[in-house]
């Protein structure tokens, strides 16, 4: 079996660094500088960590996951857009900071959350973090979170707010003690606030709707071909033509075939040279198309909102992405049908008069008339009774 990958697999920390950021310069542009900051920040964070064994396997798998989005897994690309536009990850922590705070926060800064004046703290306890907390803020943006209904949206939430949750009385019908009941409030906030999507920056969220209504620059909807890889001038390494015989003698050839399989080889990169026609085609691959990109940012779109302060009377003013279906049918098209409408609308249809059903006593009185079976039968008999008697 030889790799499939137009790079080898890394062997060093150095050189897994490396491969992590020269794989993120194929992902979207709108994508890209988020990501590239992200590994720079893990790496740097964990460069001096004792243990940096399971780091290490850490980035083999993100970067695995990498190449496969790159590849064409449409699952895993989504999964990078939404590390990307803080649906999911360290930068969703990050939105939610600049989002719960009064004052704004700065991301670069450390973050520092300066508390209520005491006057606004209750005497009788401590100051928590619900005080320093936009809870008006908070409410409002989950009841507009709850109010879309998008078959894309992850998080749909029924919010109630959780002070009307909170029990007057115990269960043996005392008062309930301020700290249990605080500390109920601060866990239905908690809770609450897990299911929040926070709001994006204005320009990325026009940014998205650019891109999904196909507005967007050409070089969002394609990925960028694969830079050559330097290579040995002068012979041939000698990994590529050693025969590595140690894993056939310690494992199973079940756990060694398995990463060949149609399934897996998106993410291992190992090609199946024994099939005497050739490799077969790997499962999940998909090629990237602009309407493939339109739709996966439509994904990620309507899961996005920004905020800004309303006007007069409205206080908060939330706006969530959404595209409004419209009618493709030209309108040489429709005038067919607006002249088949007016046909319809001028069309007298005459209705004939309804006549009433007679009782049988009326039909039976009918018969002994001139023009009744009675009379016609009496008739008929009388004649043959007198062509009888001439015969």
């Amino acid at each position: 079996m030889k790799s499939s990958l137009p790079i080898p697999h890394p062997k060093t920390t150095l050189h897994l660094y490396r491969h992590l950021l020269r794989e993120s310069t194929y992902l979207p542009p709108v994508a890209r500088p988020h990501i590239y900051r992200l590994i720079k920040f893990r790496v740097r964070r964990l460069q001096c960590d004792d243990n940096p064994k399971r780091h290490i396997q850490y980035g083999h798998s993100k970067l695995r996951l990498l190449r496969a989005a790159n590849g064409g897994d449409l699952l895993r690309m989504q999964r990078v857009l939404d590390h990307a536009f803080g649906r999911r990850g360290k930068r969703r922590r990050e939105l939610w900071d600049q989002f719960m705070y009064s004052e704004p926060l700065q991301v670069e800064k450390p973050l520092f959350h300066p508390k209520r004046p005491a006057s606004d703290v209750a005497a009788e306890r401590n100051p928590d973090f619900l005080d320093r907390w936009d809870l008006d803020k908070l409410a409002a943006f989950l009841k507009s979170q709850a109010s879309q209904t998008s078959a894309t949206q992850q998080k749909n939430v029924s919010f109630t707010r959780p002070e009307k949750t909170i029990p007057a009385e115990s269960i043996w019908g005392l008062p309930l003690v301020p700290e249990l009941a605080r500390g109920k409030l601060r866990r239905g906030w908690i809770q609450a606030a897990q299911k929040t999507l926070p709001p994006i920056p204005k320009t990325e969220w026009e940014t998205l709707r650019d891109i999904v209504e196909g507005k967007g620059p050409k070089e969002v909807y394609c990925i960028p071909e694969r830079r050559s890889v330097a290579r040995v001038r002068h012979g041939i390494e000698p990994d590529e033509d050693e025969w590595k015989w140690l894993p056939y003698a310690i494992k199973s050839v079940h756990g060694l075939r398995s990463q060949a399989s149609r399934q897996d080889r998106l993410l291992s990169g190992i090609k199946d040279d024994d099939t005497p026609t050739g490799p077969p085609p790997v499962l999940g691959v998909h090629k990237f198309t602009p309407r493939a990109w339109r739709r996966m940012f439509l994904t990620l779109w309507e899961q996005c909102a920004y905020i800004e302060k309303g006007a007069e009377g409205k206080k908060w003013n939330i706006v969530w992405g959404r595209l409004h279906a419209h009618s493709r049918t030209p309108k040489s098209v429709l005038k067919f049908f607006d002249d088949a409408k007016a046909k319809d609308s001028r069309r007298k249809i005459q209705k004939q008069p309804k006549v009433p059903e007679k009782r049988p006593s009326e039909v039976l009185d009918e018969g002994h008339g001139k023009d009744g079976l009675f009379y016609k039968a009496s008739g008929l008999f009388i004649d043959w009774l007198n062509r009888v008697q001439k015969w």
